[in-house]
């Protein structure tokens, strides 16, 4: 989803928890509640979660050109972007998505509150009550699984990609450097930490006096 920018933008989709800060090892595993119960993400969809991943990296390829490089415009160009949006989007992900289960109704009133999905954003409608009225979507819930990088087993390809990261600061080159955040503890920490303390030193405290955070724990 982090890489969706232009889809989620037009969208009016506001940022996802953490969106950036996860590493891109992570998976992600989505259930949806249908009012009685959550169930999974599949019942949804005719194939896989990356053949819809896919149409919408697509969905998103092609709205990027109609994206200003000031952001999404005011007023009712950016409804028409919107508009251009849910468009864009529906055709590239409808061969992979069970439309008819998502929407509520039968017959014209399926019709009804499809229609009554995109309308309900373009009034400014909040999306928890747009798809509360009118789909089978009344919540959701994920479940993140985070693996941690292995000594015998880096993907270098991937952490070069990945978006989160420590900071650290190295003495020796007087440079702040970023390391990926599975390698940090594995490979980079005791000898980062090590040269950070070599190169500042310690600094023993008077001999009985109290220790910071100490002077507090007295007075209660």
């Amino acid at each position: 989803m982090g890489e969706l920018k232009a889809l989620t933008a037009c969208l009016n989709i506001k940022p996802l928890p953490l969106l950036g800060a996860h590493p891109n090892c992570e998976s992600v595993h989505l259930m949806i509640s249908d009012g009685t119960g959550f169930v999974p993400l599949s019942r949804y969809l005719k194939g896989s979660a990356f053949d819809v991943g896919r149409a919408l990296r697509e969905a998103n390829r092609r709205l990027e050109k109609h994206l200003p490089k000031e952001g999404v415009p005011k007023g009712w160009k950016g409804k028409l972007l919107f508009l251009r949006a849910v468009l864009t989007m529906a055709r590239e992900v409808r061969p992979h998505v069970r439309i008819g289960s998502l929407i509520k109704g039968r017959g014209l009133g399926k019709v009804y509150h499809a229609l009554a999905v995109p309308l309900g954003h373009l009034l400014g409608r909040r999306s928890r009550e747009i798809y509360a009225r009118h789909t089978n979507i009344q919540g959701s819930l994920q479940l993140i699984v985070l693996p941690f990088e292995d000594r015998k087993n880096v993907e270098s390809h991937r952490m070069e990609r990945c978006p989160n990261a420590f900071a650290y600061y190295d003495p020796k080159t007087d440079r702040v450097g970023t390391v990926p955040t599975c390698a940090w503890a594995v490979f980079l920490k005791t000898e980062a930490m090590r040269g950070i303390a070599e190169s500042y030193g310690t600094v023993s405290l008077p001999p009985g006096e109290p220790r910071p955070g100490e002077q507090g724990l007295q007075a209660l």
